[in-house]
């Protein structure tokens, strides 16, 4: 998975300005997906976020959703989300 490095205007861009950014090809993305049993709802366990898909940030929320969508997978599910790109650093 690629990434970004900011090297400077990170917080620039919330207000329009422009930022320096390189790619960043060393990011490894793993995701593990397990069946859970019947009366369970489907989670997810990432450094970002733990807890029901029906309570997830939105943009990980239609991710998900988007796949259960298009391979017909059965929920519930634990899908666990492993990298090794540090959460709020500027390489997402």
């Amino acid at each position: 998975s690629t990434g970004k490095i900011i090297l400077i205007g990170e917080h620039a861009v919330t207000f329009g300005q422009p930022a320096i950014a390189i790619p960043f090809n060393a990011g490894k993305i793993k995701v593990l997906i397990e069946s859970l049993e019947k009366g369970n709802y489907t989670a997810i366990e990432s450094d970002v976020y733990d807890g029901l898909l029906y309570d997830a940030p939105e943009h990980l929320k239609s991710i998900v959703t988007r796949f259960i969508d298009k391979t017909g997978v059965e929920e519930p599910l634990l899908i666990k989300i492993q990298t090794n790109l540090p959460p709020s650093r500027g390489l997402g």
